[in-house]
């Protein structure tokens, strides 16, 4: 309507009026009912009958005449004049005069009293005249138009001002400062010497790189990635879905696919994109995921894209499993919840710690409860199994019985990116619904060719040599750090703790 103005602070007379109404109705239905007690009281003859009516004085007629209400004033005064005599004057006189004052003043004032707003409503019908007064506020809030109140208007800066703020301003660092003792200093390594590395100018045995194999520095590696570079060049610069495609890239695939036994094979440019891609490509907000608590960070981030329902099992603990699995499934009854997908994940051999997961057990569980498995083997593969494919051969496993397989190139096959593996129905959804495959720059045509490489190395018996011999490796390091003291494994603990505080904070 015309003159009316919208926003937070609009009064509105006519919800205001309504409410008033509502108010004025119920002391109309109460008043009434309040006086009838009294009125019958009233009705009491307090006189004799013999009495001429012209000479009886009615109360009410009292109620308004100023020599009553001298009197009331004149008996409020003699009561704090009483008092105080009866206090023998001076401040205890003052004390109690004043105590019989406000008593006198509660008499007249208190219920029964002459001066009681029951007293007026019983005797003169007051609520007829609050009734009258709540009527014309009534219709002066209907005659009124809504209104906004001002906002309160501050004087504008000047320029003077303005410029002296813009010199007072600090802005707040995005980053703390770091005292240079607790910043992270990386050891910087200058050339590669086989199994040894020059760190900071010095030559150490390297026990740190996840060159399981140490396929990465051979010289038919060098080779082959030498000759590619020649004939592609270094980047692909496109996803694979827009020229990003490069036959290199599908015979890695073809032939990853034959060495784990499965129909087809997908490959990520980025190891740690890979899992935390296939994840959410198989699971939304209405899925569950269980997952083990030592899963590392790309399994975590995986499954927060996702949105799914996450559910943490205790470590390489299968009764905990289950009985998460036994929960879900009572919840998804009692809720009448839609089908959904239900998916373990976990890692063949966790990085957190080095344990192998009990894939055999999880194989019973996921069976019996109809959950999908993903096993991520970065860390397993080319380490465990007669052939190199990692846990789920370890186990015994057909490559049918883990509906997802995936790892990392960057460890045994001595190259970059990520790798998975399953039916085809598996990989060629994720062409379309992998974010790290869709929208990244496709694996340099080079990196392929040496994970190719790679591949036919661990296939040959001079591959499983190598394997063998990493198995024998990895046994020696664990019977030596056995023997270290607890001591001094409690101290490299400390250590350790304090450099990963580091980096956090």
């Amino acid at each position: 309507m015309k003159g009316q103005r919208s926003g937070p602070w609009v009064v509105d007379a006519s919800a205001t009026s309504g409410a008033l109404l509502v108010l004025l109705m119920l002391w109309a239905v109460a008043a009434p009912a309040h006086a009838s007690a009294p009125a019958a009281e009233s009705a009491t003859p307090t006189r004799s009958m013999g009495t001429d009516s012209s000479t009886q004085t009615d109360e009410s007629e009292d109620y308004f005449h100023w020599q009553t209400v001298k009197d009331l004033v004149g008996s409020v005064v003699a009561a704090a004049v009483g008092g105080w005599r009866e206090g023998n004057g001076g401040w205890r006189g003052l004390e109690v005069g004043f105590i019989r004052g406000v008593q006198e003043i509660w008499v007249i004032f208190g219920p029964g009293g002459k001066l009681h707003p029951a007293y007026f409503l019983e005797h003169f019908h007051g609520h007829i005249m609050v009734e009258g007064v709540l009527l014309l506020i009534i219709a002066y809030l209907f005659l009124q138009s809504t209104f906004k109140p001002k906002p309160h208007r501050e004087e504008p800066l000047t320029d003077k001002e303005i410029t002296q703020l813009c010199k007072e301003w600090q802005p707040e660092p995005l980053v703390p400062q770091v005292p240079e003792d607790d910043k992270v200093h990386s050891r910087i390594i200058s050339s590669y010497e086989d199994k040894y590395v020059v760190a900071d100018g010095k030559r150490a045995l390297n026990l740190l790189s996840h060159n399981f194999l140490n396929l990465a520095n051979t010289p038919e590696m060098l080779a082959v990635a030498s000759t590619t570079v020649q004939k592609y060049g270094v980047g692909s610069c496109g996803p694979r879905g827009f020229y990003g495609t490069i036959d290199v890239h599908l015979k890695l695939e073809e032939e990853l696919a034959q060495f784990m036994g499965t129909d087809e094979a997908i490959i990520y440019s980025y190891d740690i994109a890979t899992v935390s891609s296939i994840i959410p490509a198989f699971a939304n907000r209405k899925d569950v995921l269980i997952i083990d608590e030592c899963c590392g960070y790309p399994i975590q981030q995986g499954a927060t894209l996702s949105r799914a329902a996450v559910h943490v099992c205790k470590h390489n603990d299968m009764a905990d499993m289950e009985r998460i699995m036994i929960m879900v499934e009572e919840e998804a009854k009692k809720e009448k919840r839609p089908l959904n997908r239900r998916i373990v994940i976990v890692e063949g051999i966790y990085a957190s710690n080095g344990n192998l997961s009990p894939l055999d057990k999880m194989y019973e569980l996921k069976e019996k409860y109809k959950y999908r498995l993903v096993v991520e083997e970065s860390m397993s593969f080319g380490v465990l199994g007669e052939n190199g494919r990692g846990a789920v051969e370890h186990w015994g496993l057909k490559p049918s019985d883990v509906e997802v397989v995936c790892g990392s190139m960057g460890n045994a096959l001595g190259s970059v990116g990520g790798w998975c593996v399953g039916t085809t129905e598996i990989v060629e959804h994720q062409r379309l619904s992998g974010s790290g495959y869709c929208f990244s720059a496709s694996l340099p045509p080079y990196l392929a060719t040496s994970a190719s490489q790679s591949l036919c190395a661990m296939s040959q018996p001079e591959g499983k040599a190598r394997m063998a011999q990493l198995r024998k490796n990895a046994a020696s390091m664990r019977k030596m750090l056995a023997n270290i003291p607890d001591e001094d494994i409690k101290m490299v603990e400390h250590a350790l703790n304090k450099a990963v505080q580091q980096v956090i904070q």
